[in-house]
Order: structure tokens, then C-alpha cells, then sequence
């Protein structure tokens, strides 16, 4: 299991979960966040980036591009957005099929970018270090 956390703009965790010995099956990802302006706002693009965060104040253009490591092409459901509601929390689920915690597909050690409204990259936009660390067989990846 991989634990992302955040706590700027966006307050609330992301969970990759992928059984530690089945590199190839799905990884699942339970998303549960708010918007700490306390209001609704839609379309919000998320990502794995190809680089890692320098520093916790860098911005998504560090982050490289979007991590696609068999350089398919993208779109439909892997670009599904993000709505937060005004004074709650969201929850959504997906099964990726196609990225990993371990082995070529694996996400950590990239970046996650949750993009401003409707895919501005300019606008609201939170990035977060993805970094491994081992705990008794427990992968997490640390958000700034």
C-alpha cells in the first residue's frame, strides 16, 4: 500500500493499493479530499508526473511530464477529473490497470498534480513529492 497525504489547498489522502507480490495486477486508488476554500469547484485533472519534487514550494513545472512509461496514448478514463463539493469531502475510486508500486510501471518516486479547473496548469494547482519509504513491508508515499 502506498498512502499519499495532502495538506494545502487540497487537505485529505490518496491510496494506491496493489498486493506485494502481484506486480501485474490492477492498482487500486481511493482518493478522499476537500478543498479548504470551502467551495464547489469542478474539473480538476490529476496525474503521475515523470520527476520527482526538488522541494516541497516547487511548482508543477518541475514535475515533468505526464509519467507514461509505454508511451500510449492517454485520454477517456485515464484523464477522469475531479470535482470537490462545497463543505465536504469527495471520494472516488478507479482501478489503473496499467501503472504499479513496484517494477517499470512503478509510481513512486514520480510526482502527483491535481491541475486547476478544467486543466489550467496555471491556475489552482496542487503538486506533491512522491518519495518511498520502508516501514515493515509498508510502502508510503509521502506528499509535501
Amino acid at each position: 500500500m502506498a498512502l499519499a497525504s495532502f495538506r494545502k489547498t487540497i487537505v485529505g489522502r490518496v491510496m494506491f493499493r496493489q498486493p506485494v507480490a502481484a506486480l501485474f495486477d490492477d492498482l487500486s486508488i481511493l482518493i478522499e479530499l476537500s478543498s479548504v476554500s470551502g467551495i464547489t469547484s469542478l474539473g480538476h485533472n490529476w496525474h503521475v508526473h515523470e520527476l520527482p519534487l526538488q522541494t516541497e514550494a516547487d511548482s508543477c513545472t518541475s514535475a515533468g511530464s505526464h509519467f507514461n512509461p509505454f508511451n500510449v496514448p492517454t485520454g477517456g478514463r485515464r484523464h477522469m477529473a475531479l470535482t470537490f463539493q462545497a463543505n465536504s469531502t469527495v471520494r472516488y475510486f478507479f482501478t489503473d490497470t496499467s501503472s504499479s508500486l513496484a517494477g517499470p510501471t512503478s509510481i513512486i518516486g514520480k510526482s502527483l498534480v491535481i491541475h486547476g479547473c478544467d486543466g489550467d496548469k496555471h491556475g489552482f494547482h496542487e503538486t506533491t513529492g512522491l518519495k518511498n519509504t520502508q516501514r515493515k513491508g509498508l510502502k508510503k508515499i509521502l506528499f509535501s
